[in-house]
């Protein structure tokens, strides 16, 4: 647990669910994105999803997460 702490605790990170999958909302199928931006919740040590999308580029530069901060889910 130490190295999940030292790694995330207090910052941005991204969670790859492997591939994007469709719902139905409302009665209109969607894309759900692939990616998670996950935020450290201020005085909890807990974190929080802020954003999901399709654009890893995107989604890393606009919350400054490095590659050795994205979850990648095993297969």
């Amino acid at each position: 647990m130490n190295k999940w702490n030292d790694l995330m605790q207090n910052k941005f990170f991204i969670t790859d669910l492997g591939a994007e999958q469709n719902a139905i909302i409302s009665n209109e199928q969607v894309t759900v994105g692939r990616y998670a931006v996950w935020s450290p919740s201020k005085n909890s040590g807990q974190h929080a999803i802020v954003e999901v999308g399709s654009d890893l580029e995107v989604l890393q530069k606009k919350y400054s997460v490095s590659d050795d901060r994205i979850c990648r889910l095993s297969q």
